[in-house]
């Protein structure tokens, strides 16, 4: 082969090697540009504005935001684990105490002596007491109309009232002029004890009063909360009575 046509490949095979590199690497770059405006890198460090990609992530952030906002004020220090100890006993301490209080007040208001006492003789349904029998009743029991224009029993040493019968009718008074025309559905009998040298033996003679007026009325004695009088209750008054 002539030398200078071996020469005159070698030169155009270097030609064309060097255009194949440069063209390659041009290629390359522009892939490379291709590629990265198709998936842009972020930066290593995000704005914080970001939301996080995991929701689980983005929950419990949330949660721990909510879990750490406290009702107090900023500048109020926590309460470390002693002082609060030393709080819940004072707490308990004071409840106990606070129960103490009510059951000693509950206590003292079962065995203070009730302001007022009343019982009640109240006409079979449908019927009423006329007037004439009223008076006859009432007198034969040692019962004297008095203040008020309603009865009373007086303590025949001292002359206290004992305690007073009135009707069931308001006010409660006896016309005695009209004593022909009355008919009321019932007598209510009451003392008060503060207002009696003896409450107790005033409260005898209402209770005993109060059954001969319903034997003689052929009335139902009641109670202050309108039942049915019974033992339990006179005896539960009297002791009342008793501890006051």
């Amino acid at each position: 082969m002539d030398k200078d046509l071996l020469r005159l490949i070698l030169a155009v095979s270097g030609v064309c090697l060097l255009l194949g590199i440069y063209l390659w690497d041009r290629l390359r770059k522009r892939k490379n540009k291709q590629a990265g405006d198709d998936h842009p890198q972020m930066d290593a460090e995000p704005d914080a504005d970001l939301l996080s990609l995991n929701p689980a992530e983005e929950r419990a952030a949330e949660v721990d935001v909510d879990l750490a906002f406290s009702p107090f004020d900023d500048d109020v220090a926590p309460i470390d684990q002693d002082e609060d100890e030393g709080v819940k006993q004072k707490e308990t301490e004071e409840g106990a105490a606070e129960v103490n209080v009510r059951e000693k007040d509950d206590k003292a208001a079962s065995t203070t002596m009730p302001p007022l006492i009343q019982f009640g003789v109240v006409a079979p349904p449908g019927s009423v007491f006329d007037g004439d029998q009223l008076i006859q009743a009432l007198t034969k029991v040692d019962l004297e109309y008095g203040e008020m224009e309603i009865f009373h029993r007086y303590d025949k040493a001292s002359d206290t009232r004992l305690f007073s019968v009135a009707s069931m009718v308001e006010p409660g008074t006896f016309p005695i002029d009209d004593i022909s025309l009355f008919q009321c559905p019932g007598l209510l009998l009451f003392f008060q004890p503060l207002g009696v040298p003896d409450p107790v033996a005033a409260f005898d003679e209402m209770v005993e009063t109060c059954h001969e007026l319903g034997r003689r009325l052929g009335g139902d004695e009641w109670d202050s909360k309108r039942k049915r009088l019974t033992e339990e209750t006179i005896e539960a008054l009297r002791r009342s009575l008793l501890l006051g």
